[in-house]
């Protein structure tokens, strides 16, 4: 192999991990929007729940 064969090999490998990595990149941000998407459903829940507590402590409180 020649020098320039060498170095347009380790070019060609170079922009093949670049674009794999990019894709990684891509998959895992969007692991990440479904994960802050789900987070935030359960906040959202969780304050109903809250919400719910705090009226039967109430009801409960207002019965002593």
């Amino acid at each position: 192999m020649t020098e320039w064969t060498t170095t347009l090999a380790l070019a060609a490998l170079m922009i093949g991990l670049f674009g794999w990595l990019r894709a990684d990149v891509r998959a895992v941000r969007g692991d990440l929007d479904e994960l802050n998407t789900r987070v935030s459903s359960l906040g959202e829940r969780m304050a109903h729940l809250e919400g719910l507590l705090e009226g039967l402590r109430e009801s409960i409180a207002g019965r002593r």
